[in-house]
């Protein structure tokens, strides 16, 4: 988005030391000790936002606070990073800690009031997905492909009479944002989605049909092996108890405002809640306004910790 717009860019020019990291499967992070996510497909893409929170995250911290000698980090996370904070603050509590203030933009833990086609339609055939993914091997969703970049070049700059239909792309999947600025778009498309694993998608699936934030759900006979119980146990959200900001737009429709009060009720420290209004969910990120109705409130919260 450039360095008047970027998150790391403003918070760099108020002097914070900005460390940013990538989850686990993304293009700039694909490597493993032992296991090659093209040839080791099933056990390398066998995680979800889970392990991310549980094992990830808590390297991030431990690292920076060792190189910087800091006894606690702000924590930044958007969607899933925030999902995977509530998941690292709740099973690994000792890590509230190390955390001075955690800033989640649109907060995900509950998802019952999403409206998303896709995940309707994952809900709906759940068993057929898993079929297909377990027989086709389709574990990795949505991978960097470096043709993208070129595609993106060519068909969705300012010029090109294609670039309303690059745009509905994003309306489709996100929702209709008069935030969006189009003129980004290949910069966009050249680097998100940077991939995943399938299991973020079916773990999201799972807590939106069953209503409840939980660990993922595979299946009663394996549940009982891996937890000690037939259902995966839920994150215990009053665990977290670093100080926690939520900031979500009113346009979103993955985070939806009931989500984002039922969160709310149950965390045990949050200062802050704010809605933004005509924001969806990625305007929290790259929205045109995003400097004067987001980033200057979060600077001015974040230096009174």
């Amino acid at each position: 988005m450039g360095p008047q717009r970027s998150l790391g860019f403003v918070l760099a020019d108020q002097g914070y030391d900005v460390w940013l990291a990538n989850p686990r499967g993304t293009r700039w992070s694909r490597k493993h000790a032992t296991l090659n996510p093209d040839i080791d497909i099933k056990e390398y893409w066998d995680f979800s936002f889970h392990q991310i929170g549980y094992y990830d995250l808590p390297a991030f911290i431990d690292y920076i606070v060792n190189v910087t000698n800091q006894e606690k980090v702000f924590y930044i996370g958007h969607s899933q990073g925030s999902t995977s904070y509530f998941v690292l603050s709740s099973t690994r509590p000792e890590y509230n800690k190390k955390v001075r203030l955690a800033v989640t933009l649109a907060p995900i833990a509950y998802f019952e009031h999403m409206n998303i086609p896709i995940v309707f339609w994952m809900a709906r055939y759940r068993d057929e997905v898993e079929n297909f993914v377990s027989k086709y091997q389709f574990y990795e969703l949505l991978p960097y492909k470096p043709y993208r970049e070129i595609l993106a070049k060519i068909f969705c700059n300012d010029k090109s009479p294609f670039q309303d239909v690059c745009a509905a792309v994003f309306y489709f999947t996100g929702g209709y944002s008069e935030q969006f600025d189009k003129t980004k778009m290949p910069v966009i498309i050249s680097n998100a989605p940077a991939g995943g694993s399938i299991r973020q998608m079916q773990h999201y699936t799972q807590i939106f049909i069953s209503k409840k934030f939980h660990q993922y759900d595979h299946g009663e006979e394996v549940n009982l092996g891996l937890y000690g119980q037939l259902s995966p146990p839920e994150y215990d959200l009053k665990r977290i108890t670093a100080p926690l900001a939520f900031y979500y737009g009113s346009e979103d429709v993955y985070c939806r405002e009931e989500d984002v009060n039922r969160t709310a009720s149950e965390v045990s420290n949050l200062i802050l809640k704010r809605r933004i209004e005509g924001f969806g969910h990625m305007d929290v990120t790259w929205g045109i306004d995003v400097v004067k109705s987001l980033y200057k409130d979060l600077v001015r919260l974040m230096k009174t910790y």
